[in-house]
């Protein structure tokens, strides 16, 4: 069986590549490359995509990589893609490289993509490989990750560190967090560059990883610690995400990191500041602990900015001047039926403060 071409010819293709209509649910493009895909997996329709991957626009490149990665699916073996991506691992262009690399592993077998690990020396695509592979499934898995967790790219030892947490050695967990928080500064904005399967930082993942062992505690401890002053920048801003991070998985973590957020809020306006905000806004229990005035009160310096972001019972108090952006997010009718006694918002920077190069919460 073949899959004949539309009758107008193939320039819808294009033209759906082009302006991304292919990666639109719904679209008609994109429906009909499903159907083609779907009636015969390596027929005409999958190698008329494969010849826009040594196109000569790096867009292009990355749509119909992105698209082929949503192809297919949940069946790891096409070995037509993986053969075509695997000449795309050099590309000049780091996303396309990224992408590519999130594909081979979907597409071909495990043993592939381990010697495709050991052959690269580009870290993008050795990082990716590593971040994008179900190492349940790999043969040796034990023997390669303890490689690994020397090597020289530090997201690489990062995340083999994090592959090998379990439950079967809980001994060995005080030395990986130890070697996990070595790695997170030189993880910054590395782990959730356009492109990786999970736009995950270093600690959201480390905070993943714990969560899945239940390890509360843990995790609310180096939240805290990393969160602290004497921490660099983007160290704190890993701190504050695993406190999120935390904090949807467990019931008591609000209490817990609640205190150390509110009083990042009292610090000059940066990057860590509004993080913290937006992690107190985002969970209901914590912007409950964070609207009692013992918690949360304007440093004196502020008293007058209404530039200052914090969760009040005061709402005029947060309205107060022109400069501050408000969006109310959730309220709680408490007293009476009628009033509300208290109301939680969100209150961002005006003028906003700059992204940090580590990227957002």
């Amino acid at each position: 069986m073949s899959d004949p071409a539309p009758p107008t010819g193939w320039e819808w293709l294009e033209v759906a590549v082009l302006s991304g209509d292919v990666l639109t649910p719904g679209s008609d493009a994109r429906r009909h490359i499903f159907d083609f895909v779907r009636a015969e997996r390596d027929g005409l329709m999958t190698r008329r995509l494969l010849s826009f991957i040594t196109d000569r626009r790096a867009p292009v490149r990355r749509t119909i990589l992105e698209l082929l990665d949503q192809l297919s699916g949940h069946n790891s073996n096409w070995p037509l893609v993986a053969d075509a991506t695997g000449q795309t691992l050099s590309d000049v262009d780091p996303r396309v490289r990224r992408t590519a690399a999130t594909l081979l592993v979907r597409t071909a077998e495990p043993d592939r993509v381990i010697a495709a690990l050991n052959a690269s020396t580009d870290p993008v695509v050795r990082i990716t490989l590593a971040d994008a592979m179900p190492w349940h499934k790999v043969p040796q898995r034990h023997a390669i990750l303890q490689r690994l967790q020397s090597d020289p790219v530090p997201a690489i030892r990062l995340l083999a560190n994090i592959a090998v947490l379990s439950n079967d050695a809980s001994a060995a967990w005080p030395a990986l967090d130890a070697v996990i928080r070595a790695d997170l500064v030189a993880c910054a904005g590395v782990l959730d560059a356009p492109g990786f399967r999970l736009r995950e930082t270093a600690g959201q993942r480390w905070a993943r990883a714990l969560t899945d062992l239940d390890r509360e505690e843990d995790c609310c401890a180096w939240a805290e610690q990393l969160m602290s002053s004497g921490e660099r920048p983007e160290v704190r801003l890993e701190g504050v995400r695993m406190a999120v991070v935390a904090m949807r998985k467990w019931r008591h973590a609000p209490a817990r990191v609640t205190p150390m957020l509110t009083s990042l809020l009292r610090e000059e306006a940066s990057g860590v500041r509004t993080a913290a905000l937006r992690a107190l806004a985002a969970s209901l229990a914590a912007s409950r602990l964070a609207s009692d005035r013992n918690s949360v009160q304007r440093p004196a310096s502020l008293r007058s900015a209404p530039r200052f972001c914090a969760a009040f019972d005061d709402v005029p108090c947060c309205l107060a001047g022109e400069c501050a952006q408000v969006t109310l997010v959730r309220s709680r009718w408490l007293a009476s039926p009628c009033l509300p006694r208290k109301v939680w918002l969100r209150v961002s920077l005006w003028p906003p403060v700059q992204a940090s190069s580590s990227g957002s919460v």
